[in-house]
């Protein structure tokens, strides 16, 4: 490897860390036009375009200024790090430092100004940028740690990883020139040229990643709109039909049964022509919290349709079943939702059923449904619908 480096003229290598940067940046900007929601993603994609810049730019030295090829240009870097450094804390929703970034900018500058003019001094230069480097990458670092979120953890530790070898790469090149001062750029060729290459990985890691990040983002707020009932936050009816087959299936394999409940509020639409459609939402949106906080944690309640809720109990036997039925039952009647100026008291039916009426979710859901149908013929009541097809009511 230090062979194949020392072969490669170090403008080649910087130029071409510049141009992946481009292209790179370049994916990150087709992605923000199918994912402009998400915060960060068009600062990721700013930051990585000044990062080529300044590479550019460091590549022309011979040719160009010392203001731009070494102030401008490392001014350039480190402002690309801070853009990618705040693009992360946007996306994860979290706030950057904004006294870190402004002094990161402000200390670098003053620095390459004065190390290039009032005090020429390669090694200090090097130590110092690489240090504001080091600094942005460890802020970055810590918030990604931060990230709780399941669907895009992966891919926040995969940059972690890359920015903790980054840190790395940078410490190293800023010891070796504190030991080994250098009086030109010349003679930091083959170190210049494998810490360039290195950080050619790093930046193609770290834009994978961030894709990644992207897209495993994406994926799941795809899934939670496909799964997800958006007024209750419950799981839609296409969510529940998968949980009950999966029940169906152990329970043909003997691991247990499970029975569920049908539940109607009553006189819902009275609701929305008294009060209004928006009070309705905040019935049905605090009604599924009732629920929730009543059920035991293997249960599963999601929204089946308009005013209907449909509750899957695992390992529940019938009778357990009722049981729960009647306590959510009074647990409603006796709650008062009075999010408005004025309270609204609701009741509801509950129809019961189990993987004892039958095999198929078809079966199934016809018997919590005629018990549905059963307890609305007098409301406020839970209704069990037998093998035998006679309901049995329980007051």
């Amino acid at each position: 490897m230090p062979g194949f480096i020392q072969m490669l003229d170090l403008r080649t290598i910087i130029f071409f860390l510049g141009f992946t940067a481009i292209l790179q940046s370049a994916t990150i900007a087709l992605l923000s036009i199918f994912v402009h929601k998400y915060q960060g993603v068009r600062t990721a994609m700013m930051g990585n375009v000044m990062l080529a810049g300044g590479m550019i730019l460091i590549a022309y030295r011979e040719e160009l200024s010392a203001f731009v090829s070494i102030v401008l240009a490392n001014t350039i870097l480190l402002s690309g790090m801070a853009l990618i450094h705040i693009a992360i804390c946007r996306f994860s929703d979290q706030d950057y430092n904004r006294l870190l970034v402004g002094g990161v900018l402000i200390i670098g500058t003053s620095s390459l100004f004065h190390y290039t003019y009032a005090d020429e001094n390669l090694p200090a230069r090097i130590v110092v940028t690489s240090l504001l480097q080091i600094s942005l990458l460890l802020a970055t670092i810590l918030k990604l740690s931060r990230i709780q979120t399941r669907t895009y953890r992966a891919s926040a530790d995969l940059i972690t990883f890359v920015f903790l070898a980054h840190c790395f790469l940078l410490a190293v090149r800023a010891t070796v020139v504190v030991f080994f001062p250098p009086q030109s750029m010349s003679d930091l060729s083959a170190l210049q040229a494998a810490f360039y290459f290195f950080t050619f990985i790093t930046s193609y890691s770290w834009t994978t990643g961030y894709i990644l990040m992207i897209s495993q983002r994406l994926y799941g707020d795809l899934n939670e709109m496909a799964t997800i009932d958006w007024l209750t936050r419950l799981i839609n009816r296409r969510a529940m039909i998968r949980q009950i087959e999966s029940e169906l299936g152990r329970k043909q394999r003997g691991l247990g049964n499970f029975s569920i409940l049908l539940i109607d509020i009553d006189h819902f639409k009275a609701i929305n022509d008294r009060f209004g459609h928006n009070v309705g939402d905040y019935v049905l949106h605090d009604v599924s919290r009732t629920f929730e906080s009543a059920v035991r944690l293997a249960d599963i309640v999601s929204r089946w349709g308009g005013e209907e809720f449909l509750i899957l109990l695992p390992q529940t036997h019938i009778q357990e079943a009722l049981i729960t039925g009647e306590r959510l039952r009074a647990h409603v009647e006796e709650t008062v939702y009075g999010r408005w100026s004025v309270a609204v008291r609701i009741t509801v039916s509950v129809g019961v059923a189990g993987s004892c009426h039958g095999s198929t979710l078809e079966d199934i859901y016809e018997s919590v449904d005629r018990a549905l149908y059963e307890a609305k013929k007098t409301r406020n009541t839970v209704a069990l619908y037998k093998a035998a097809k006679e309901p049995i009511l329980v007051e």
